[in-house]
């Protein structure tokens, strides 16, 4: 009897827990539409990245002592041209984050990667936002080489678009989990 109740309560506590993680994570729309242009945020993350011999080798001063992991932020998104204008090159990749209304800046370095829509390989069992037409539609993921200071939460700014159409999409009360 002792061990079925057990059971049973630690059954309704994950039960509890979980919904109250679907709450928290619902708690800032990730998908923001502005006239002609979407954008869809989609990961946001501190990790550290071990280099390979090959990369300690290039002696990047920007990594320091990289032997002991490089710390990275990174964002992914998904930016679609709407609608049925003519297409326009993609224009985007300007990324402000800040908390408390004051700027936050990651220091040393980075890289961008835009992707086509159909290219873009899904991570573990998370898709891709649906898109109303694949062709109109790219990935952007920018890495920064260098960690976010806990101020939390966070506020990221995308500036993006297409051709000469660009605007800003503010994403509000990010929290590393």
């Amino acid at each position: 009897m002792k061990t079925l109740l057990t059971f049973l309560l630690a059954g309704l506590t994950a039960i509890f827990s979980l919904h109250a993680l679907s709450g928290e994570l619902g708690a800032f729309p990730t998908d923001i539409t502005q006239e002609d242009i979407r954008c869809v945020l989609m990961s946001v993350g501190q990790t550290t990245v071990f280099p390979d011999k090959d990369d300690h080798n290039q002696k990047l001063t920007a990594w320091h002592d990289s032997t002991k992991g490089v710390p990275c932020f990174t964002v992914t998104y998904l930016v679609e041209q709407l609608g049925d204008a003519p297409q326009a090159q993609f224009v985007g990749g300007s990324i402000e984050l800040s908390s408390d209304g004051k700027p936050l800046h990651v220091e040393g370095g980075g890289y961008q990667k835009c992707f086509d829509y159909e290219v873009f390989q899904s991570f573990l069992d998370f898709g891709k936002p649906k898109v109303s037409n694949p062709k109109r539609a790219v990935i952007m993921q920018t890495v920064s080489f260098g960690a976010v200071s806990c101020n939390q939460p966070l506020s990221l700014t995308i500036e993006a678009g297409f051709g000469k159409d660009t605007r800003k999409f503010q994403f509000d009360s990010i929290r590393f989990q």
